[in-house]
């Protein structure tokens, strides 16, 4: 009966991930950008930054039975390295409806020392778009249109993303968008082709997006995430990379559910749930059959995974500081990270070792178990750590189909990891060398998360650090249980030593 249920919960994960391959669109402009929620991009040419754009949405208004939502704006940008020249500089309101179609605009453009006020206004029922440049209103135009349309205007990165959020995005798929320019006073048809799932780097992250590659009116290769933020745009044409400035820690506000609705949340997660935990139980096998009849065992493993969640509250905040104030204005300016990205790998492997440390000093002390039994009961707490990492980040992208099995399988290795970093914090818990011990789980911990440094210096490709991590699991994962048998002989000789 285990194992058919098993087979079950196998396949509802295999038919899940075979539907995962579509971004469904947004049913409107607050499912994905709330108001007060700020966009900020950097624009950088050949790794050296030239401008910045700011956008975030801070009124809704409510007409008529719709709903409107003004985006304010503010674009600074100096083009003269990329050879354009000019340096722009960008003031408005855009408003739009909840399907992020175009409905007025109010902007001042400053071209080097020029200025002028372009404002634009959609007519549904003329099926129109009035629009004037200055103030002079006998120079407003009219510009017939189909029906609604979206806006851009140039180097707008979020009105793209906007287009975009409400489209489904599968492999292969082709998009035509109509689009009206601001700037322009003109309307025409956006076209986009869409790649797939790739990874892609933006700042000192890296994240699992889709590529949606513009073929017309320019050629532009865009990248969004789950959460159908336009993270980087590339322009090959000027060798100009633009970059979301993403705080990676900070939890977005999200809307409120019923209790049914986060119950039903659970449910449709729980294939994830029972695989994950099905696999940490393997593991456990490695190093956690010394200590599978206690109970404590497993008090351990559900304190583990309680402690996850802390380090939102520790590690997150103190990283995040980091980034925004060192790593972040070090990057813009195109230097050298090598030697600053060290701290915060540093922070994650103190932060979550301590967390793992803490609880089983304590039981270690409430309950005296045998120290043979201390390497398996630090694997327990650690593997716990583990489980819920994996779920906390793998269920939401499963139960909103962008789960790929790339993710699926790095967090399989990842609960492998912190397993065998408990592992190590009961070895030298056994062996009365803690801080020892302590100090070598940081070292891992904080090597392991350091290395995507090198991705960042092109030294390695997303695929290549992850074989490497892969490779790094397993050896460290082969090293515990080599301790683990060297720890048992000790005992079981000084044991006999004693008679």
């Amino acid at each position: 009966m285990r194992f058919s249920s098993l087979i079950a919960v196998i396949y509802l994960l295999g038919v899940s991930m075979a539907t995962a391959q579509t971004l469904p669109k947004v049913s409107g402009v607050e499912d994905y950008w709330l108001e007060g929620e700020k966009r900020i991009y950097r624009f950088s040419f050949e790794g050296q930054e030239i401008g910045r754009l700011e956008a975030l949405i801070d009124n809704v208004e409510r007409e008529d039975g719709r709903v409107y939502y003004d985006i304010e704006e503010n674009l600074t940008l100096d083009l003269t390295a990329p050879g354009r020249g000019i340096i722009i500089d960008l003031d408005g309101t855009l408003r739009v409806d909840a399907s992020g179609h175009f409905q007025t605009a109010d902007i001042r453009l400053g071209v080097d020392d020029r200025e002028e006020d372009i404002r634009a206004a959609y007519s549904a029922p003329d099926g129109e778009i009035i629009a004037r440049r200055g103030d002079d209103d006998q120079a407003s135009r009219s510009i017939g249109v189909s029906g609604p349309v979206f806006a851009y205007d140039n180097y707008m990165i979020h009105h793209l993303e906007m287009a975009l959020a409400m489209h489904s995005l599968s492999p292969n798929a082709g998009i035509t968008i109509p689009v009206f320019s601001i700037q322009g006073l003109y309307t025409t048809d956006y076209e986009f082709t869409v790649i797939g799932k790739v990874r892609v780097q933006y700042g000192a992250f890296t994240d699992s997006v889709w590529q949606v590659d513009m073929v017309r009116p320019a050629q532009l290769s865009l990248y969004i995430d789950r959460k159908h933020r336009l993270v980087k745009m590339i322009d090959p044409n000027q060798n100009l990379d633009v970059e979301m400035v993403v705080d990676p820690y900070a939890k977005r506000r999200a809307p409120q559910k019923s209790m049914l609705e986060y119950v039903n949340d659970q449910m449709i997660r729980l294939p994830i749930y029972g695989l994950y935990l099905f696999i940490t139980f393997v593991w456990l096998l490695f190093l956690g059959r010394d200590s599978y009849r206690m109970g404590w065992s497993y008090l351990l493993f559900i304190i583990g995974g309680l402690a996850y969640p802390i380090i939102y509250y520790t590690q997150a905040p103190l990283q995040q500081s980091y980034a925004m104030n060192v790593l972040g204005p070090a990057m813009g300016a195109g230097e050298s990270i090598v030697i600053p990205a060290i701290i915060p790998a540093m922070i994650t492997g103190i932060i979550q070792e301590s967390l793992k440390l803490i609880p089983l000093l304590i039981i270690a002390r409430l309950i005296k178990p045998k120290q043979i039994a201390l390497v398996s009961l630090g694997a327990f707490i650690g593997a716990g750590f583990g489980f819920v990492e994996a779920c906390h980040i793998v269920a939401p992208m499963f139960q909103s189909h962008t789960l790929t099995g790339y993710t699926l399988i790095e967090r399989v290795f990842t609960i492998m990891f912190q397993m065998t970093m408990g592992a190590v914090l009961g070895y030298g818990l056994a062996r009365d060398k803690i801080w020892q011990f302590w100090l070598v789980a940081v070292g891992l911990h904080a090597f392991s998360n350091y290395l995507v440094i090198f991705v960042q210096m092109k030294t390695l490709t997303i695929k290549g650090l992850n074989i490497v991590l892969g490779l790094f699991d397993i050896t460290l994962l082969v090293g515990a249980v080599i301790l683990q048998r060297v720890h048992k002989q000790y005992h079981l000789i000084s044991k006999k030593a004693k008679r």
